[in-house]
């Protein structure tokens, strides 16, 4: 008898996640489907107990269940971990949810694979995801407005090519289903691994969004990317550092798609380089190349540059107050 066949490799990356785990592992386990999965987990040498919940999990489930277990951090060592579970998938298609997620639909990955097996052409698919607020638990906020009408750029049919993916941006990391792919070097020095999988993956076919909410996305636990790019956003070479790495992924795309979608990726560049020289109160502002970019903002980042340029500090204060009430500091 043939053996069945793996058609989805869910990856999860965790990291000092004792808390959470165990929500995303039995978001995993409860799915509902006609395919066969697996589930890999990486842990990133965690110092807590998230490696024994793990292992636990996986005495339980020995054949679905396939861990990574680091000794060293590898996201230290700049190396992502994601990169290291798409490696290791099996499936035609990799579903991810990172260890302090979960999902909220039992039916999630069978709605998913559906479509895409239908639909070919479709290389990555996502949907909508509720956001839980660690500090106020009672906050009801989504990552896509639940109208679409309050969503600039969520289309009628649903349907992204890579240039428009970049501009939607709000799209949450465990609602990603994407067909599996080798990926291009240099996605391993990507600032953000998320951004840069949704856009790779949708440069071979397109997108496509799901308007339902079937994920949580957990803010507040202090160890997200976000809770840590809100700490550099304090110092101003640090944020003059992250710009620049997004500027670099942005080419990267640009590149990678035979500069299809030049005109969009680099106006999207051209944002970042001029956040960049405002904050650093740059004169070269003034020269005919930057205000050609300017004339390329739309009203609100001209606001937003005008207000960096003009009281930078200010800016920074304010953000920093922002990001303390929001963490319950005084």
């Amino acid at each position: 008898m043939k053996k069945e066949e793996i058609m989805v490799s869910i990856c999860c990356i965790t990291y000092n996640h004792e808390k959470y785990i165990k929500d995303a592992l039995d978001s995993f386990l409860m799915q509902k489907t006609n395919f066969k999965y697996e589930i890999i987990v990486h842990d990133d040498a965690s110092t807590d107990n998230t490696a024994k919940i793990v292992k636990e999990y996986e005495m339980k489930y020995p054949d679905i269940i396939k861990p990574i277990y680091q000794e060293e951090n590898q996201y230290s060592k700049g190396i992502k971990a994601s990169l290291l579970t798409y490696q290791k998938s099996q499936g035609k298609y990799v579903a991810v949810c990172e260890g302090d997620d979960y999902w909220t639909d039992e039916n999630k990955l069978q709605i998913q694979v559906d479509y895409m097996e239908t639909h070919p052409e479709c290389t990555f698919c996502f949907h909508n995801a509720k956001i839980l607020n660690m500090k106020d638990l009672n906050e009801e906020k989504y990552f896509i407005p639940q109208y679409k009408a309050q969503c600039k750029y969520i289309k009628k049919n649903n349907k992204y090519n890579v240039e428009e993916l970049a501009l939607l941006n709000e799209i949450p990391t465990a609602s990603y289903v994407f067909k599996k792919i080798e990926f291009p070097k240099w996605y391993n020095e990507s600032i953000a691994g998320d951004l840069a999988t949704q856009l790779i993956c949708t440069s071979f076919g397109y997108a496509y969004y799901i308007d339902k909410s079937m994920s949580i996305y957990r803010i507040g636990t202090g160890q997200s990317l976000m809770d840590k790019w809100k700490k550099d956003n304090e110092d101003f070479e640090k944020e003059t550092e992250r710009l620049n790495k997004y500027i670099q992924l942005y080419e990267n795309i640009n590149a990678f798609t035979d500069y299809n979608y030049k005109e969009t990726f680099e106006k999207i560049i051209s944002k970042f380089k001029l956040f960049i020289l405002s904050i650093n109160k740059n004169k070269q502002l003034d020269e005919s190349e930057y205000k050609y970019m300017i004339k390329k903002l739309n009203i609100s980042n001209k606001i937003k540059l005008f207000i960096r340029v003009k009281y930078t500090k200010v800016f920074f204060y304010l953000k920093n107050v922002k990001n303390r009430r929001k963490n319950g500091k005084k």
